[in-house]
């Protein structure tokens, strides 16, 4: 039996992009005026780098606290800045993009400070990757031409390319291909002139990844193993267990379970080799895929848990709502519904957490960039000053004469501002005034409108349930002429005493447009009450399981969720030709779910939704108006399930 489950979709769609090999820059090529017989704690300064540099994916934690201590004991700037870039970096593999922006700002700040144009550029591509990482793509592309701009102004040809190869994976995440493959192969021109086989072994596995998202597999498959290969002749196990997740993705995109399984053990042997969180998350999450596609529940469970373990070591917001996904995947496939709904939840949460991150962030980086600039226009203000008073003596009358004429043309041009100002000012009330007017009236008018459609679709909701059963219980009396006396009676007084509360739902419709039942006996007496009403005609057997409904609720929430059970058992016993009806109605601390299913002949939904009538439609906004969920599941021949979802 199929509920909530429907909330769960296209889990299973392959993420070619799980984790970007991106160039992070800290300094690691080609330093100049940097010494590194610099001594912290007994270690050179170059040594403790390495460490932190080997730590930055599989424990981030640990580098940033090494470099945070070791950053207190320099005097030398290029170091700071260096030390600066990569808590920046450690900060982006765990998505904490706060800090991640202040330590970037500083060393951007720092790098100016210092005129060095190439850290000025190393600071811009990282900021530029923090952008990239939080959808902000309009100042990562800003950010990552500034990079390519001091790296010409430095003659910095190398780390040019590396620029070119975050702009493909920027024009990648925009989905702008051409401009993409574009950028990819500039970078992989410059690092085969260059000889960096390095860079070449992470250019070739994001053209694997491009190819594969314009469904060119054969393509994709060849260059993954070109960049395998590369990485694996210059030793670089951690781009070579990249590449061959990328080639999992392939594989498993392209059905091919076998060879997919296979390649992401592979890298996974790997990653645990160089301790990579982010990679060894990636691929127990393949794995995990592979083994749910063939049906291989307690496997698939066994890598996601693996996976969830090592992205909460790594703190990796984004790794752990995509190991919920894959999950709640899961758990739907095995009918644990409870489960499968609860992973969904937890990952939308997170997901929902990072956008809000991400807004902020974008916020926060305008900031800061407000700030630079700021300082940047002190200091040439500064400069401006000292540049003014060297020739103050040469200077001083022609300023001025010049300040003079300055503020009579300022003065002129205000006055003539103001003039228009006003005149436009007086046009716009006039216009104001009458659009105005106009508006008041329209509004009256669609007022007017609105509550003859709410009254309509009130009438439509509680008489007609009611006439049904008064019907049904009619219908019963007519068909079954062996019933006995006494039961012909008690289903006539039903029959009175269901006639009787329409009369009276009528006055109170025209009262308040409240049901009666509700408003006497509450939610759930009212529902029971409905039940056992349905159960007495013998026409259908009604079963009922209310959990957690303890507390009181709203009225209108009351009202709405009645009026909803009271429209879909109407459609149930004008349509459905069934016997049988199941109401569930759960309530815990973060929501209220109804769920109604019944025998009957079932119907096409896909068929249907674009003609669902008054009622449904009805349902549907006083649902959606509580910023709730309704969820029809229904097949010819098996029957129906409504499942309503209401936040608490």
């Amino acid at each position: 039996m199929k509920s909530f489950v429907l909330l769960i979709v296209s889990t299973l769609l392959i993420q070619v992009n799980m984790f970007a090999d991106i160039f992070f820059m800290s300094g690691q090529k080609k330093q100049s005026n940097i010494s590194s017989t610099i001594i912290i704690d007994g270690q050179s300064v170059d040594t403790l780098f390495k460490e932190m540099q080997a730590l930055v994916y599989s424990n981030p934690d640990s580098a940033r606290t090494l470099a945070v201590n070791v950053l207190k004991k320099l005097d030398d700037a290029e170091w700071q800045i260096r030390m600066l870039n990569l808590i920046g970096a450690t900060c982006v593999v765990q998505s904490n993009h706060f800090q991640a922006f202040e330590n970037y700002h500083k060393a951007l700040k720092l790098s100016i400070q210092e005129n060095n144009l190439v850290r000025i550029g190393d600071s811009y591509n990282n900021l530029g990757v923090l952008n990239l990482s939080i959808k902000n793509n309009k100042d990562a592309l800003e950010n990552f031409l500034a990079a390519i701009h001091n790296y010409e102004l430095a003659a910095m040809p190398d780390k040019i390319n590396i620029i070119h190869c975050n702009l493909g994976i920027l024009y990648l995440d925009l989905n702008n291909i051409e401009k993409a493959f574009y950028h990819f192969h500039k970078s992989q021109n410059g690092f085969l002139d260059s000889q960096d086989s390095h860079g070449l072994a992470i250019v070739y596995s994001h053209l694997a990844a491009s190819l594969l998202q314009i469904n060119q597999p054969d393509s994709a498959i060849f260059y993954a193993k070109l960049a395998i290969q590369v990485a694996n002749s210059i030793s670089d196990l951690y781009t070579s267990a990249f590449a061959q997740n990328i080639e999992g993705n392939i594989y498993l995109n392209n059905g091919d379970f076998k060879n997919a399984e296979e390649v992401y053990k592979k890298s996974l042997k790997v990653s645990e080799k160089i301790n990579s969180g982010n990679l060894i998350t990636a691929n127990q999450l393949g794995l995990a895929r592979v083994n749910l596609k063939q049906k291989n529940i307690a496997k698939a469970i066994e890598h996601s848990y693996n996976a969830l373990e090592e992205a909460e070591n790594t703190n990796s917001t984004e790794l752990i709502y995509k190991v919920f996904e894959v999950l709640s995947a899961i758990y739907e496939q095995t009918n644990d519904f409870e489960k499968a709904l609860s992973y969904y939840k937890s990952a939308n949460n997170l997901k929902m957490e990072l956008n809000d991150q991400s807004k902020l962030h974008q916020l926060y980086y305008m900031e800061i960039n407000q700030l630079i600039k700021d300082k940047e226009a002190q200091l040439i203000e500064i400069e401006k000053q000292k540049l003014s008073l060297s020739r103050r003596n040469s200077l001083i009358i022609l300023l001025g004469l010049l300040f003079i004429a300055i503020i009579i043309i300022i003065l002129l041009i205000y006055n003539n501002h103001i003039n228009k100002v006003k005149q436009e000012q007086a046009v716009k009330f006039n216009e104001a005034v009458v659009k105005l007017t106009e508006e008041r009236s329209k509004a009256a008018f669609n007022a007017e409108i609105q509550e003859r459609k709410r009254m309509g679709l009130e009438l439509h909701d509680s008489v007609g349930p009611m006439l049904s059963l008064a019907k049904l219980n009619l219908t019963a009396l007519l068909e079954r002429s062996d019933l006995a006396p006494e039961r012909k009676s008690m289903i006539l007084n039903n029959t009175v005493s269901t006639l009787n509360e329409i009369l009276r739902e009528m006055k109170h419709i025209v009262q308040n447009m409240a049901p009666i039942v509700l408003i006497e006996k509450g939610f759930r007496l009212a529902v029971e009450d409905l039940v056992m009403k349905l159960n007495e005609t013998e026409k259908y057997t009604v079963s009922l399981d209310i959990s957690g409904l303890n507390e009181k609720m709203d009225q209108y929430l009351e009202h709405a969720l009645y009026r909803a059970i009271l429209e879909v058992v109407n459609n149930i016993l004008s349509h459905a030709d069934g016997s049988e009806i199941n109401i569930q109605i759960i309530q815990n601390h973060e929501d209220i779910t109804i769920m109604i299913e019944d025998n009957g002949v079932g119907f096409d939904f896909q068929q249907h939704e674009n003609s669902k009538g008054l009622g449904l439609k009805s349902l549907i906004s006083r649902i959606e108006g509580l910023k709730g969920k309704v969820f029809i599941d229904s097949v010819v021949g098996r029957g129906t399930i409504v499942t309503i979802v209401v936040p608490e």
